[in-house]
């Protein structure tokens, strides 16, 4: 049976707090819609948690292999017109879906819909992700800069998934930002103007490991000048060196963080290499032999 919404959650080692998850969809405005939870090969008592969902959604389970992996596992499950995210210890606003339906009907030509976050800190405090408005329309330029798109809001429809592909297994960090991109160069994206999701933040987290993230970005950046330098909207030159130059300060900015001076100076004089009059790579370079944190 063809539904409107296929959702799909991943899970590892996320027992504690699935079942809020969960429920958040389960008490959607917009009922028409199938639930997918697969399983990254967790140790804790993830099937016994959704036992008593059995019957509300489907649960498979598969080798640990990324989360990149296991969303692509339900997407090759779903039967559904749209395909939505929900990551494991996030929580969705209960008209999500319900709104993001209403934007397609609006923008037909839309290949992705999402929408602003709420960051709920461990003291319970929730916080806005941005107060600016999310850009809509052609967002590729702003978005090879910045990856502002929370998985966790995004609604992608079936044709843009046929189109531009899943998500890359051979990333291991910041899988999504290389999917929105590819999407964002091939289709136009609409933002909602309210939040969407709760984001939860919690130590341990993919999102805070920030070295093994930063690797990855580059990966990525050097995957889309190679795609895009010549297919528009283009990646030029100066976006590459300039992009390429940022990440690897920021990469030496969590060296030295971290206590690897040495280490820090060869990414810092890396991003000398791509803008060699760059302020923030200089700064970022001598930093290394201060032993300054500071940005």
């Amino acid at each position: 049976m063809k539904v409107t919404f296929s959702v799909i959650i991943p899970s590892y080692n996320s027992a504690a707090f699935i079942a809020e998850g969960v429920e958040s969809v389960l008490a959607q405005t917009c009922t028409d819609f199938e639930l997918i939870v697969v399983d990254d090969g967790s140790s804790d008592n993830i099937a016994e948690v959704l036992a008593p969902y059995s019957d509300q959604l489907t649960f498979v389970q598969q080798s640990n292999a990324g989360s990149a992996a296991a969303r692509n596992h339900g997407i090759r499950l779903a039967k559904g017109a749209c395909i939505a995210f929900l990551d494991a210890d996030d929580l969705w606003m209960p008209d999500k879906l319900e709104r993001q339906l209403v934007c397609f009907a609006n923008h037909p030509e839309a290949g992705m819909v999402y929408g602003p976050h709420l960051r709920v800190e461990k003291d319970g405090i929730e916080r806005p992700s941005r107060r600016e408005a999310l850009p809509s329309g052609q967002i590729f330029a702003e978005l090879f800069f910045k990856n502002w798109v929370a998985t966790s809001s995004v609604v992608l429809t079936r044709e843009t998934v046929e189109t531009v592909g899943v998500f890359d297994e051979s990333l291991r960090r910041a899988q999504d930002h290389d999917l929105w991109l590819r999407v964002a160069h091939a289709y136009p994206c609409y933002a909602l103007d309210w939040p969407v999701v709760k984001f939860r933040a919690r130590d341990g987290s993919a999102s805070t490991d920030r070295e093994p993230l930063h690797a990855c970005v580059i990966r990525i950046i050097e995957k889309a000048y190679e795609n895009y330098k010549d297919a528009p909207p283009v990646v030029t030159e100066p976006m590459y060196r300039t992009k390429m130059a940022d990440q690897h300060v920021k990469m030496a900015r969590s060296l030295l963080r971290r206590g690897e001076p040495k280490q820090a100076r060869r990414m810092a004089a890396t991003a000398l290499k791509y803008r060699p009059l760059s302020a923030a790579a200089l700064s970022g370079y001598l930093k290394t032999f201060l032993g300054s944190t500071h940005e």
